[in-house]
């Protein structure tokens, strides 16, 4: 039987939605709104491949980005 972690680490894997729709990318624009333009800092856990990073770094060249995810190899994709 897998662990917790490797069940939570598997379910993440089947989920594909997140890096396909265009609602990721909405929620990332509307969150830069949110974000002090001159000093903003963000942890973005559950950052998947980084596709709404990327999004917010178009919006705010400046913004200093950490990202977390469960799935390893969305993680080595990060730019």
């Amino acid at each position: 039987m897998p662990s917790k972690s490797d069940y939570i680490i598997e379910k993440n894997r089947e989920q594909k939605v997140s890096e396909e729709d265009t609602f990721t990318e909405d929620r990332y624009r509307q969150m830069a709104g949110h974000v002090r333009k001159s000093k903003g800092k963000i942890f973005d856990v559950g950052c998947g491949t980084g596709r709404g990073g990327r999004i917010l770094k178009s919006i705010i060249p400046g913004v200093e980005l950490l990202g977390l995810d469960c799935v390893p190899e969305r993680v080595d994709a990060l730019p």
